[in-house]
């Protein structure tokens, strides 16, 4: 029974039980593995009067469970009781509840530890280290020690002093060799933990406490061994690591990104790290004075394209395509984002004019007054604007998930967020512009047939949009008592804006006059308003808003699945005046 451990560890006399582990590895390291390390027995003061219930004591106490030996807890102590227990007592005298936060940090750093007795408990691989501060001495305050089992490595360090310490680790302490007529070795912290002198090879590892993941370099480490930074009573434990070959060097960049520094994960750090450039190019493009500058120029007749939005454009594609190894035609790009946002102009001039008629039709002012860029948004062109942009890129892309691949949430974010739109309306327009940009339903968008013409692509229509995954999730389709229903702002929402995309080619090209546009929009804004208006009649319910579409003999059979083009026969209907 180790009490050494618990007197030397409570007073802090680190310097006597460093001495003690390194005389009984010179002498014999099995005599390690007899000991039974505790902080507290019967015949002591309790842990938490000796150790308190803060870092100093889950400091010891993971060195008591990473140390070769047996760990042992005394009763109460896991609790944090503060009676002494002892055989004579038949009852405690004292009134006291657990203490949940100590319990917690046991659940969480010391439970899952004590499963790993065969990487902690032999002393075949069990080595000490003299930690020696930035001065050149050593911190006889600071424990550090590594073991090994098969493949799994750990090292620990914990300063078991209130002063805050930096200093690097590099060589063990002596060690008896019995295979080698016991002559005493040292070794490199480098051998103990596997790591190979060579540039191209890194080393991942995760810290227990923190669960951050950190990058080290196998040269480094050869070299000049490893380097920390204690608070007082801090521990560091670290295991998961691995081995990563730099074929690109893209982890060497990484290495000296980070600094040292933790993060939660290094692949979605690295990840992060190579997407800077494609996101520095959108916030570039999505900045405030390029908004308000297509803004300008969407709602003023006299106003150009800002000049510099081709180069901006050029740049976020050419990005896109080394970031996700696309080949997106930057050029066809950029002409189709200027065709878009000419034909929507032509569209607003129009809808300026005509709103200021008196002879204007009911039903345009109906539709002018509802369209996105009409329903006082301030932000309506902006995020116009944004559409465009994301629809033309994405739609030649042959990675079907491109926006996540790029995390466009984000560069939308911060563009939304710059822009002034508030955080209740946030999370709901990135979702529309992800549904309408991130999806592989692109014919939503670019539809230029007469739809309205033929009721029966109504059924096709209404199913790619109930299953593209991306709408789907704007929408809110949700599931109550087995029956599946969607949002009626979103909906009616997401449906304006194809409206207003499903008109646009009308102002391509050549002239139309302005009786014959109207005849074409009018046939487009009421298939959109009767989609609106079967969804109130079916209460939002998705079965029984199919089944209310015209279709064969009147109704067409609701299966809950997408109607292929090929399985639907057509058949001539009145168009609607």
């Amino acid at each position: 029974y180790n009490s050494a451990f618990m007197h030397m560890m409570m007073k802090e006399e680190n310097s006597k039980y460093r001495s003690l582990i390194k005389n009984t590895l010179e002498f014999n390291p099995e005599i390690l593995k007899r000991y039974v390390n505790f902080m507290s027995n019967p015949d002591e003061d309790t842990a938490i009067n000796q150790f308190g219930d803060g870092d100093k004591y889950f400091g010891v106490a993971i060195m008591m469970i990473t140390l070769p030996g047996l760990p042992m807890f005394g009763h109460g102590q896991i609790e944090g009781y503060r009676e002494k227990y002892g055989m004579e007592y038949k009852r405690a005298y004292y009134d006291e509840s657990r203490n949940d936060n100590l319990v917690r940090r046991h659940e969480a750093e010391i439970f899952p530890l004590m499963q790993k007795r065969y990487l902690y408990s032999p002393v075949e691989n069990f080595d000490l280290y003299d930690f020696f501060d930035d001065a050149g001495f050593i911190n006889e305050n600071v424990f550090a020690f590594s073991n090994r089992a098969g493949n799994e490595r750990s090292l620990v360090i914990y300063n078991n002093s209130y002063n805050r310490c930096a200093g690097t680790i590099s060589h063990s302490a002596m060690k008896v060799n019995p295979s080698d007529n016991g002559t005493l070795t040292s070794r490199k912290i480098a051998e103990a933990l596997w790591t190979q002198d060579n540039k191209k090879y890194f080393y991942t590892y995760r810290d227990h406490r923190t669960k951050l993941e950190y990058i080290i370099s196998g040269e480094v480490v050869n070299h000049h061994g490893l380097h920390f930074q204690l608070e007082g009573y801090q521990y560091y434990l670290l295991q998961e690591f691995k081995e990563i070959y730099d074929y690109t060097g893209n982890y060497e960049r990484l290495y000296y990104h980070l600094n040292g520094r933790g993060v939660h994960s290094i692949e979605h750090e690295m990840r992060e790290m190579n997407l800077a450039p494609v996101h520095q190019a959108f916030y570039s493009l999505f900045d405030n004075e390029t908004l308000d500058k297509t803004q300008s120029y969407m709602s003023d007749m006299s106003k150009e394209l800002p000049v510099e939005l081709n180069s901006k454009i050029f740049s976020v594609v050419n990005k896109i395509n080394e970031f996700a190894g696309q080949n997106i035609e930057t050029s066809k790009v950029v002409e189709e984002v200027h065709t878009d946002l000419k034909s929507f102009k032509s569209f607003y001039e129009l809808n300026s004019k005509l709103l200021k008629r008196k002879t204007c039709p009911k039903w345009y002012k109906d539709a002018g007054r509802f369209l996105p860029i009409n329903r006082n948004n301030e932000h309506g062109e902006k995020i116009l604007f944004q559409l465009v942009v994301l629809h033309n890129i994405f739609q030649h892309s042959a990675i079907n998930n491109l926006f996540d691949q790029v995390d466009t949430y984000r560069v939308l974010n911060n563009s939304f967020k710059t822009s002034g739109i508030n955080d209740d309306n946030l999370y709901s327009t990135i979702y529309l512009v992800k549904s309408l940009t991130g999806n592989d339903k692109y014919h939503l968008l670019n539809e230029t047939k007469l739809i309205g013409s033929d009721k029966e692509n109504c059924l096709i229509y209404i199913s790619d949009l109930f299953y593209g995954e991306n709408i789907t999730a704007y929408l809110n389709i949700h599931e109550y008592k087995g029956t599946k229903y969607f949002h009626k702002e979103n909906f009616e929402m997401l449906l304006d804006w194809l409206f207003l995309f499903s008109v646009r080619n009308y102002f391509i090209g050549k002239k139309i006059a302005d009786k014959t546009l109207l005849d074409k929009i009018k046939i487009h804004y009421l298939f959109f308003e009767s989609l609106k208006k079967k969804a109130e009649e079916s209460g939002y319910n998705i079965l029984k808003m199919k089944e209310l579409l015209p279709g064969k003999n009147g109704k067409e059979k609701a299966t809950g699945k997408p109607v292929k083009k090929n399985a639907v026969k057509k058949r001539v209907v009145k168009r609607q005046k």
